[in-house]
C-alpha cells in the first residue's frame, strides 16, 4: 500500500503532461475498431512471454513496449497491416529511440 506521501509523487505527471500518451496507444497503434478480448488476451500474451524471456535471459526490456508489440502482432494476426496506424507507430519508436540517448 502506498503512504500518502509515495501516493502524491505518483499522481503530478498525470495532471501535467496530460493523457496524450493514452490517448496514442489506445487510438493511435492500431485502428479501434478491429479490438475485441481476443486481441487484447492476444496482446497481453504476446507482451507476458516476451517479458519472460527477457528476464529469464536478463536481458533489458520495457513492459509499456513489450504491451505496444504485442497489440501490433496481434492487430496484424487479426486483421492485416491494414490496421495499423503508421503515424502512431513513427511517432511511438521516435520516442523510444530518444529515450534511449
Amino acid at each position: 500500500m502506498l503512504s500518502s506521501g509515495r501516493l502524491f509523487l505518483t499522481l503530478p505527471p498525470f495532471f501535467f503532461v496530460g493523457t496524450a500518451v493514452a490517448h496514442t496507444i489506445g487510438k493511435g497503434i492500431i485502428h479501434i475498431d478491429i479490438v475485441d478480448n481476443l486481441v487484447i488476451l492476444s496482446a497481453l500474451g504476446g507482451a507476458i512471454i516476451w517479458n519472460i524471456a527477457t528476464w529469464y535471459y536478463g536481458l533489458p526490456s520495457s513492459s509499456s513496449h513489450a504491451l505496444i508489440g504485442g497489440l501490433i502482432g496481434a492487430a496484424v494476426s487479426k486483421a492485416g497491416t491494414s490496421t495499423l496506424v503508421w503515424s502512431g507507430i513513427t511517432k511511438t519508436t521516435v520516442f523510444i529511440i530518444v529515450s534511449l540517448l
